[in-house]
């Protein structure tokens, strides 16, 4: 099959957890033998066997809006494209799939959590404008199908009225060689890893720890990730520096063999946001065999059925029990926990099985058939 990939900046690879997942998974479709197309504005670098096309755009209504017509006659005039696969919303190059001719291509439209009750009450007045007044709606109409990353987000998409089928696949992560790195035997660590953004909830993150382990002079906190809402984290600094916080650290964006070796570094990862996807951060850390602990806008509740971490209700007492009692666990303890976490990723959450069932979605949309047991259509 020829299959277009469709993304603006927000598909970057500064981006993190989202990003990694689609180059995944597009990477592999390559190794498959399908033509790969990937049409961007975002700063992008992939392996090859995938066509990277970056398109400059306009700073048409501000710059997040990303108006780039090379990139919608890109996308109208590619030859025998049968796959149109958009990821995310609110942005120009999400919504050209809804202007170009529907006999062209399937359209397949990832949200990415967009349509959470809290994305959606973020920045609402932009987005309201984006839906019904700059093309946004005319695009999901447009959609032949949809792709969401668990139960939760299909629900969503359904409370949007958008009532073509979705297919329900999680996303998929590398499964990367145990590195030998030496921890540090004096300092213990948990990590964030993820936007500087208020809908990952560091407020409150940071407001457990100052209970829980702002004492605790063998453990450190360690915030990784760029800086999205600078308001936000001048916020941050300000409520440590007032509480005399000195076991947090800010340590900006890394990525590849850097990242790999602070979560070989690391005791356990930490996610507390108001909403996600699917998180993929969670799914990389329980394949670098780290617990984690996360509450419950992270759809990851199956983490205490299968011991390697805890998911919790986004509540003071209940998130401050479950960080107080992983730090109360040896290394050894958490180490058995984070090997059972590896095992269950290997099992349920492999680039190559997501990558198969995506385009086993795509083959049923565009030939019928037989539909794919992971695709929704009540």
């Amino acid at each position: 099959m020829k299959i277009v990939h469709l993304g603006s900046s927000d598909l970057a690879h500064a981006n993190g957890g989202v990003a990694s997942a689609v180059f995944g998974y597009i990477v592999f479709q390559a190794k498959l033998k399908h033509e790969i197309l990937l049409f961007t504005t975002g700063d992008v670098q992939i392996e090859q066997g995938v066509n990277v096309q970056f398109f400059p755009y306009l700073k048409l209504l501000g710059s997040k809006f990303q108006w780039s017509l090379p990139l919608f006659k890109a996308l109208q005039n590619e030859p025998n494209v049968q796959i149109i696969h958009n990821h995310g919303l609110w942005r120009f190059p999400n919504i050209y799939p809804g202007f170009i001719n529907k006999k062209k291509a399937k359209i397949i439209c990832s949200p990415h959590g967009v349509f959470s009750p809290w994305a959606l009450n973020y920045s609402a007045l932009k987005k309201k404008i984006t839906l019904f007044f700059l093309g946004q709606r005319r695009m999901l109409e447009a959609v032949d199908m949809f792709h969401a990353t668990c139960e939760e987000e299909y629900l969503q998409i359904r409370s949007q009225k958008l009532l073509q089928p979705v297919m329900v696949v999680a996303n998929g992560v590398d499964i990367p060689e145990i590195q030998e790195y030496t921890k540090n035997k004096e300092k213990r660590r948990v990590v964030f890893l993820g936007r500087i953004h208020p809908i990952k909830g560091l407020d409150f993150l940071l407001q457990s720890w100052c209970r829980v382990a702002a004492d605790k002079k063998e453990w450190e906190l360690c915030i990784v990730g760029p800086n999205i809402v600078e308001d936000y984290a001048e916020s941050l600094a300000t409520f440590l520096k007032e509480q005399r916080i000195n076991n947090v650290r800010f340590l900006g964006s890394i990525n590849g063999l850097e990242k790999q070796k602070l979560l070989a570094e690391s005791d356990y990862l930490v996610l507390t946001s108001h909403s996600e996807n699917f998180a993929m951060v969670v799914a990389e850390a329980l394949a670098h065999a780290l617990p984690v602990i996360v509450t419950e806008g992270v759809p990851w509740e199956k983490l205490n059925s299968k011991g390697c971490g805890w998911w919790v209700p986004r509540k003071s007492n209940s998130f401050d029990a479950a960080l107080t009692k992983a730090i109360g666990l040896t290394r050894e303890e958490s180490s058995e926990m984070g090997a059972l976490g590896r095992e269950w990723v290997k099992q349920d959450f492999s680039v190559e099985s997501v990558a198969i069932r995506l385009v086993l979605g795509y083959e049923w949309i565009c030939k019928g058939g037989e539909k794919p047991e992971f695709v929704k259509v009540e």
